[in-house]
């Protein structure tokens, strides 16, 4: 109790020294809540999808530019899709902003054109409804959309009845198909999705749009799609000399959504958790594992 005193009485004497103290250890604790929010969402709780680790990243990269992973373009993700047999699927989500009106005062939603093949990419399913048909990437095809299950339940009440049920986005009279999992944010980050309509006659090769996704076909392994895919990235630039000094790379979930540098930090982190706490080691994300100590990353 003495000791209380005597700390309250230094503290009362130096107040700038005890605000000092104060907003520092305010500090370590706001930066030690952010990297375990980071590790609890991407290290250590499990990604919310079928079977993770075989759904992958096909990123483009351009040495010559230095980008070791950017977006890839509609019509190179198309040409993937035709060319590559170790996917089971391919699915590419582009980012776009909605006016929804009608449903009270109008609301600026970011959203997501995705392929119909996302879902199934991710293993994943609508909550309510169904999600796009394949034949619903085509021009010319009705408006459709899937409702967001944070957008479904803050905006419509949860309201099942929705499905089916048509609201206005852009001015346009849209049918909800269904209502998608909070899982699919993930990937995503909006909150409604339609379908990301391809018209080839208004792509362009360079236009490196969206992200694109894909799960490995059973047997296929991380290492043989990529050597697959560096193949056809080779044949793709003979035919499109545009493209000549783009490639192929793939990245795991954990590569996509964790930077090499906060990778390693977080895994550090987590470390000294379960040190703490006599919990198992955390496994030390691919894209950390040093060729050579202490690592770069």
């Amino acid at each position: 109790m003495n000791d209380i005193h005597y700390a309250l009485r230094v503290m009362h004497k130096s107040p700038l020294f005890t605000c000092t103290v104060v907003l520092t250890v305010a500090l370590a604790i706001g930066a030690n809540i952010s990297v375990f929010g980071v590790v609890n969402a991407v290290l250590l709780r499990p990604f919310p999808f079928s079977d993770p680790g075989r759904v992958v990243q096909v990123a483009e990269k351009s040495d010559k530019l230095h980008l070791s992973s950017f977006g890839s373009s509609v019509l190179n993700f198309v040409s993937w899709r035709e060319h590559s047999r170790s996917f089971q699927d391919l699915a590419a989500v582009g980012s776009a902003a909605y006016t929804l009106t009608g449903s009270g005062d109008p609301e600026q939603i970011s959203g997501n054109p995705i392929s119909p093949a996302l879902m199934r990419v991710l293993g994943v399913t609508p909550i309510a409804g169904r999600t796009f048909s394949d034949d619903e990437e085509n021009p010319g095809t009705g408006p459709v959309v899937m409702v967001g299950e944070g957008l479904w339940k803050r905006q419509f009440g949860a309201d099942p009845g929705l499905v089916g049920r048509t609201i206005t986005l852009n001015g346009v009279a849209t049918t909800v198909v269904g209502i998608a999992p909070a899982s699919l944010n993930l990937i995503s980050g909006g909150e409604i999705y339609t379908p990301l309509i391809i018209d080839r006659r208004k792509e362009i090769r360079l236009d490196h749009e969206v992200v694109t996704f894909g799960r490995l076909r059973p047997g296929a392994s991380f290492q043989e799609a990529q050597a697959e895919m560096n193949a056809v990235s080779a044949r793709m630039g003979l035919q499109y000399p545009e493209i000549r000094d783009w490639g192929i790379r793939l990245l795991s979930l954990t590569d996509t959504f964790v930077s090499p540098q906060l990778g390693m930090e977080c895994w550090y982190f987590s470390w000294q958790c379960s040190s703490c706490c006599s919990l198992p080691a955390p496994i030390l994300p691919m894209s950390c594992w040093p060729s050579r100590w202490p690592p770069d990353c």
